[in-house]
C-alpha cells in the first residue's frame, strides 16, 4: 500500500508530485519521469489531461473501436513521423518560404523523423530534444546545434497547434553561444591578386561586389534592364551620376531597407560597358557555360547567367590559385562574400555611409522613394574607383 500523500498535495492528480527546488515531476504509466516546472496550475492541466487518455482504470475500461476516436486524438498517439506531413503542407502554404528555403526544410523534417519519428507527438519530451541534438549536432558548429533547435521549435509548434503535442519541449532547451567567426577578412592587396588572374566575368562580379556593396546572390542577379539611365548625367556630391541601378537584397527582401537605387558613377559605369561581349544575355554577370544543357540551373532564370553557388566555387578556386592565405585552413579563408565586407570597409573609409548602399536595415539617413507599390532607398552617390590594370 503507497505512503499518504502529504496534505498540502493530496489535490494533485495521479502521477504528479511536487519535489521541492526541483518542481513538479510527472511519473507515466511506462515508470519514466517527466519534469513539468514549477507553475502548479499548468502542471496539474497537463497531469490531468495526460491521465484522462493514459490512465484509465480497469473497470471502465474497454476495447477501443479505432474508428470512434477522433482524428485529433489519433494524431497524437500515432507515430509522429505520420503527422510530419501535415507540418509540411502546412509550412509551405502558411508561410510561402522560398523553393530552397522549403527544399532545406524538408531535409531537416526527414531528419528528424528518422530520429524521433516513430514516437507519439504526446509523449515527445526534452529527452527526446536532446537525443536529436546528439545524433543530428554532436561535433558540429554552435550555429548547426542552435538551427536545430529552431527546427524543432517551429515543427513542435505546429504539433502544439493540432492538438498533436501538449507542449513545445524544444524553446525550454537553452542555445549555445555563436562562435567568433572564422573566415578571414580579405585585403585591397588579395582583392588585387585574385582579380589579375580571374576570368573577364568573375572580374565583373567582384568588381560590381566592390562597387555596389553587395553579395553574390545580389550580384548574380543584376540585369542590363535594373539600370535607369539619364538622358544627361547630372552631378551628386560632387559626383557625375549617369543614371540608378536597382538592387532588391534577397536577405531582408520584406524590409523596407532591402530595395536601394544606387547611383551609376564613372567607375560604376565602366563595369557595366566592360561587361558588354559578344555574348548575348540579359545580366551584367555572365557566361556562356562550357557544357550545355537543356536544364537551365535552379538558382538562374537564363543559360547566361552565372549561378551564384557557382561564383562563390570558382571565386574560391582563384583565391587558392594567387596564394591568398594559403597557410590558413581552408575554412578560414576568405569566400566570395568577404568582397562585400571590403567594400563596406572602403566606402566607410572614405567617407561614405556605407548602410543604406547596403541596404542594411538599420539605415536611417536615406530618402524612400515609392514606385507603384514597391518602395526605394535612393543612396547618396559615391564611388570607390579602384580599377586593376589588366595584366597583358
Amino acid at each position: 500500500m503507497p505512503r499518504p500523500r502529504n496534505k498540502k498535495f493530496r489535490d494533485l492528480p495521479e502521477g504528479l508530485y511536487h519535489k521541492g527546488e526541483k518542481g513538479y515531476v510527472f511519473r507515466r504509466i511506462d515508470n519514466t519521469w517527466k519534469s513539468l516546472g514549477n507553475e502548479k496550475s499548468r502542471a496539474i492541466a497537463l497531469a490531468r489531461r495526460y491521465n484522462a487518455t493514459y490512465r484509465i482504470d480497469a473497470e471502465i475500461t474497454h476495447e477501443v473501436n479505432p474508428s470512434l476516436i477522433t482524428s485529433r486524438r489519433k494524431k497524437g498517439l500515432t507515430p509522429f513521423s505520420q503527422y510530419l506531413k501535415r507540418v509540411l503542407k502546412r509550412y509551405k502554404e502558411e508561410e510561402n518560404p522560398s523553393e530552397e528555403t522549403y527544399k532545406n526544410f524538408v531535409s531537416r523534417v526527414r531528419r528528424l523523423a528518422e530520429v524521433i519519428g516513430n514516437k507519439p507527438g504526446m509523449v515527445i519530451d526534452l529527452h527526446d530534444v536532446n537525443h536529436v541534438l546528439e545524433t543530428l549536432a554532436e561535433g558540429k558548429s554552435n550555429e548547426v546545434y542552435n538551427r536545430w533547435i529552431s527546427v524543432m521549435v517551429k515543427v513542435f509548434d505546429y504539433a502544439v497547434d493540432d492538438s498533436v503535442m501538449l507542449e513545445n519541449p524544444a524553446k525550454r532547451k537553452k542555445r549555445k553561444p555563436l562562435e567568433s567567426k572564422l573566415r578571414q577578412r580579405i585585403t585591397l592587396e588579395e582583392y588585387k591578386a585574385i582579380w589579375r588572374i580571374a576570368p573577364p566575368w568573375l572580374r565583373c562580379a567582384m568588381d560590381l561586389s566592390l562597387e555596389t556593396t553587395h553579395a553574390a546572390l545580389e550580384v548574380c542577379a543584376v540585369r542590363y534592364d535594373h539600370i535607369e539611365w539619364l538622358e544627361e548625367p547630372v552631378e551628386e556630391n560632387g559626383i557625375q551620376v549617369f543614371g540608378y541601378l536597382k538592387i532588391h537584397r534577397q536577405k531582408v527582401k520584406k524590409k523596407e531597407s532591402s530595395r536601394v537605387m544606387i547611383p551609376v558613377t564613372l567607375s560604376l559605369k565602366k563595369i557595366i560597358d566592360d561587361s558588354k561581349d559578344n555574348i548575348a544575355s540579359a545580366y551584367v554577370v555572365h557566361r556562356m557555360p562550357e557544357k550545355i544543357s537543356n536544364e537551365v540551373s535552379k538558382y538562374c532564370e537564363h543559360l547566361t547567367q552565372v549561378n551564384r553557388k557557382f561564383l562563390s566555387r570558382k571565386f574560391s578556386h582563384y583565391r587558392d590559385l594567387a596564394g591568398v592565405k594559403k597557410h590558413l585552413d581552408k575554412t578560414e579563408r576568405p569566400t566570395f562574400h568577404e568582397v562585400r565586407g571590403l567594400s563596406i570597409h572602403l566606402f566607410d573609409k572614405a567617407g561614405y555611409d556605407p548602410q543604406a548602399r547596403a541596404a542594411h536595415s538599420d539605415a536611417r539617413s536615406t530618402k524612400v522613394y515609392k514606385e507603384g507599390h514597391e518602395k526605394w532607398v535612393q543612396v547618396p552617390a559615391g564611388e570607390i574607383g579602384i580599377r586593376t590594370p589588366v595584366p597583358k
